[in-house]
């Protein structure tokens, strides 16, 4: 019963601590600019995760191996639900490998000593193939411990020198952007906004499969999309989320004190790089099954007439 309801207060927080963020992200995402940006075009000698911003010190660009390793030390297995869990996906109908396609870690440290519920959540998102998988997206949500509440004064400015000065305000929240090495984008306010609001605005697909295996057996969870032409890219290069790094932090508050808060960083150029390169990798698949297809029936002889 206890852990039952440690995972329904986790969800209440979540929920909470993400409404504000989630109408943000969508107002971003109705933002179509009448003219298409350029697909962004990775830095001269590919991204170096160190210079983009981190969460518990895993940088946007690590690979998965990399990120397990530290997230099996923040969020340790103990008992169910609690622990770190990799999720698996595949493309549809095709021989290649399963991935790891996103992770979650959780924990909650108020559990020894028998206190309130203070969950604390993590949720990560890689690039899917072919491109080098690297994480692209990750979220932290949890609560502080009742009776060690923070102020929002404390708060924002251990927020500052993490993630730079001069961020952009909706109330207790705040936004930071950069481009892919690190450096704050210098934009005009109201774009400003658009552009910190990205931040876990991703496609990259994720799975469900704790294992390889059920990924397989499931038959794969990324199909063939409708094919890849420049006018889809170009409708899809309108929206301003599609370049750029992006960090917002949800801040729920009680007053002058910090309930809990809810991080979401992402690297939104490298997302869209890795998203294009795998919708035309599925549309070659498919392209070349049909080509098998059509030699396959061409060799079946005709029957006797």
């Amino acid at each position: 019963m206890r852990h039952s309801a440690i995972r329904e207060l986790g969800f209440v927080a979540a929920v909470i601590l993400a409404a504000t963020s989630f109408a943000c992200q969508w107002a971003a995402a109705q933002a179509v600019p009448a003219v298409p940006t350029p697909v962004p075009v990775a830095p001269a000698g590919g991204i170096d995760p160190s210079k983009l911003p981190d969460v518990q010190g895993i940088h946007l660009g690590m690979p998965p191996q990399e990120v397990m390793a530290k997230l099996k030390v923040l969020y340790p297995s103990v008992n169910q639900g609690i622990g770190t869990t990799v999720f698996y996906t595949k493309f549809h109908g095709s021989s290649d490998p399963a991935w790891q396609s996103n992770m979650k870690g959780a924990t909650d440290p108020c559990i020894a000593g028998n206190k309130n519920s203070c969950p604390d959540n993590f949720n990560m998102l890689f690039s899917a193939p072919p491109n080098k998988q690297v994480a692209v997206f990750m979220e932290r949500a949890f609560l502080f411990e009742q009776g060690k509440l923070p102020t929002l004064d404390n708060i924002e400015a251990a927020l500052i020198q993490k993630y730079g000065t001069n961020p952009v305000h909706f109330g207790p929240n705040l936004g930071w952007a950069y481009d892919e090495q690190g450096r704050p984008l210098v934009l005009a306010p109201a774009a400003q906004q658009l552009k910190v609001q990205c931040a876990g605005n991703m496609m990259e697909p994720s799975g469900s499969a704790e294992t390889v295996a059920q990924a397989n057996a499931g038959g794969g969870d990324v199909a063939v999309g409708p094919p890849v032409t420049q006018a889809s890219i170009d409708q899809m290069m309108r929206n301003t989320c599609r370049t750029g790094v992006a960090v917002y932090v949800g801040v729920s508050v009680s007053g002058p004190l910090v309930i809990g808060l809810d991080v979401k960083i992402s690297e939104n150029s490298e997302d869209t790089r890795d998203y294009l390169a795998m919708e035309q990798y599925l549309a070659n698949m498919a392209a070349t099954q049909k080509q098998q297809q059509i030699k396959h029936d061409q060799g079946i002889a005709a029957p006797k007439l």
